[in-house]
């Protein structure tokens, strides 16, 4: 069964196959959606700054996410481009842990997504295991097991 529907590109009605269609043809449609999407202001998520938008589905300014690198750190963990520099800053781009090797990864808590602090890969892969539920009283046992255990093979 046909729908009569009416154009929200051009105006003009036309016969649709399905009820969710809103525009009579896809060469409207690319003109209309071409035109939308390249003057379409909206406002950036992560500043409350207007800015506009360069695709359909972008939402945060270039001022906040310049960077492929820095738009995967804002969608995984809320972390601007601006946040991230003073996060660095704040041990002259050193791990806030071991504060010897440059800070390279975002640390968040699993459990409520908080964002802690940037620390060294080497030390944010470290943070995994000791945020396990025993894995530290484990650790001191085997380490206080002495000699006995090293250089055997079970």
């Amino acid at each position: 069964m046909p729908f009569i529907k009416k154009c929200v590109g051009c105006g003009e009605e036309f016969e649709a196959a399905w009820s969710g269609r809103v525009m009579c043809s896809l060469s409207c449609r690319g003109r209309t959606a071409g035109i939308a999407s390249r003057l379409a202001v909206i406002t950036c998520t992560a500043c409350g700054n207007d800015m506009k938008r360069e695709s359909p589905r972008q939402k945060v300014c270039r001022t906040c996410t310049p960077t492929k690198v820095d738009q995967h750190r804002y969608r995984r963990y809320g972390v601007t481009e601006p946040q991230w520099r003073e996060m660095l800053a704040k041990f002259d781009g050193k791990c806030w842990l071991c504060k010897e090797r440059s800070a390279e990864a975002v640390d968040h808590c699993h459990d409520t997504k908080r964002v802690r602090g940037a620390l060294c890969r080497v030390c944010n892969m470290v943070l995994h295991y000791v945020e396990r539920p025993g894995w530290w009283a484990d650790a001191k046992a085997y380490l206080n097991g002495g000699d006995d255990h090293c250089g055997q093979v079970p």
